[in-house]
């Protein structure tokens, strides 16, 4: 057994990773601010802006196992769960995130926000800098 935790999300407290009211626009909103670890990479792709996600996800963790493939955190909801990881060794970057920021991406470069918010819609371009910053280093 490597160590970690997951918790079951849906319908308590922190029901906002997994709301109720889910429809398809769902996919377009934000809900949370992410709290970046300092020294990780996201952080250093936004120049250590905060970033939002729109999460849609009914299990998460607060801690990593002792076998984590050196996997370190990169940021956390405001209830403490992780929301992205990440690893930057030798030939091998891995960026995991636990939401759905290709959603929210793929509306920034088609500009077609529909019922979106200011939010969104800036969430959508740092998280398509997250991806091109990605993209740059593999």
């Amino acid at each position: 057994r490597s160590g970690g935790d997951l918790h079951q999300l849906h319908g308590n407290a922190s029901s906002r990773h997994f709301p109720r009211d889910f429809d398809g626009d769902r996919w377009i909103r934000v809900e949370h601010t992410l709290s970046l670890h300092r020294g990780s990479l996201i952080g250093e792709w936004l120049d250590g802006e905060p970033v939002r996600i729109n999460s849609l996800h009914e299990q998460g963790a607060r801690t990593l196992g002792t076998n984590h493939l050196g996997l370190q955190v990169a940021a956390r909801s405001s209830d403490g769960i992780i929301e992205v990881v990440e690893r930057d060794a030798a030939g091998s970057l891995i960026v995991g995130v636990q939401g759905h920021p290709e959603a929210l991406a793929a509306k920034a470069v088609a500009a077609d926000w529909g019922t979106a918010n200011e939010d969104s819609r800036l969430a959508g371009q740092q998280w398509l800098t997250i991806f091109r910053e990605f993209l740059a280093r593999v």
